[in-house]
């Protein structure tokens, strides 16, 4: 599996192989954990494509409290396809696995919402800027960073938007902050079929390592198309839509 050098993430590929049975609900779930340094994160992917055929799915795992390292891990998963009158189709596996440092860029490209109706691609920048210096400590309460985002006409009345998450390293801990919390989300996005480009504000938020906020090096950066979560790493969020390295400072 791919770690990216933020140490922050971890791209966890998992394939499933599911039977239509009219499910309502489908979804796996991921987890994993670094025994020799403490560091577990979580993650899950759904809707699941269930059409008797294996399908493979990336999900974007975030550390929970600890950075993780190069070297072996644990990785289990969890999948269900949960149908009506209690038809339900399970199934789970764990197995070593071994994190290698590498690239991680990963756009959303033809993201369709099913609130708005509306397409997206979506590109984060690899530089943010820091704001906000902290009395004590070396660190930033802000971080701006550039998304490009293009997305066609909402066919719905609800307006199109756009979440983002950074977690960086802070010693040893994590350090997360989102735009998440603006009400409404900034910026609005303009949803015409052209690319465009523009810059979020995202707040610090939880802190697991020594106080400070953000500062200069290396951070993941997530993109939730239309949703809104406060951190991510939250076991119950959905699948990031895009996730990049990004350099801040």
């Amino acid at each position: 599996m791919t770690v990216s050098t933020s140490t922050i993430e971890v791209e966890f590929p998992v394939t499933v192989t599911c039977d239509d049975i009219g499910a309502f609900d489908s979804y796996v779930y991921v987890h994993l954990q670094q025994d020799q340094t403490g560091a577990t994160g979580s993650g899950d992917f759904r809707p699941l494509i269930c059409d008797s055929t294996p399908h493979q799915y990336l999900v974007h795992v975030f550390a929970d409290a600890l950075v993780f390292h190069d070297g072996a891990a644990t990785a289990s998963s969890v999948a269900q396809n949960i149908g009506q009158n209690l038809v339900e189709q399970s199934g789970s596996v764990s197995a070593p696995t071994t994190l290698v440092f590498g690239k991680v860029d990963d756009p959303a490209t033809s993201v369709t919402s099913s609130t708005t109706g509306s397409t997206y691609n979506v590109t984060i920048e690899k530089k943010g800027s820091l704001y906000g210096k902290e009395i004590t400590g070396d660190g930033y309460g802000l971080a701006r960073i550039d998304v490009t985002v293009t997305c066609t006409p909402p066919t719905t009345y609800y307006s199109p938007w756009l979440t983002v998450d950074i977690e960086a390293p802070n010693g040893q801990g994590v350090l997360t902050g989102s735009n998440a919390f603006n009400n409404p989300p900034n910026p609005q996005l303009v949803c015409d079929g052209f690319g465009h480009r523009y810059e979020f504000t995202v707040f610090a938020q939880l802190n697991t390592g020594p106080p400070g906020g953000f500062t200069s090096g290396r951070a993941s950066a997530a993109a939730y198309i239309e949703g809104s979560y406060g951190s991510p790493q939250w076991p119950t969020a959905p699948n990031a839509d895009a996730v990049a390295t990004i350099q801040l400072g």
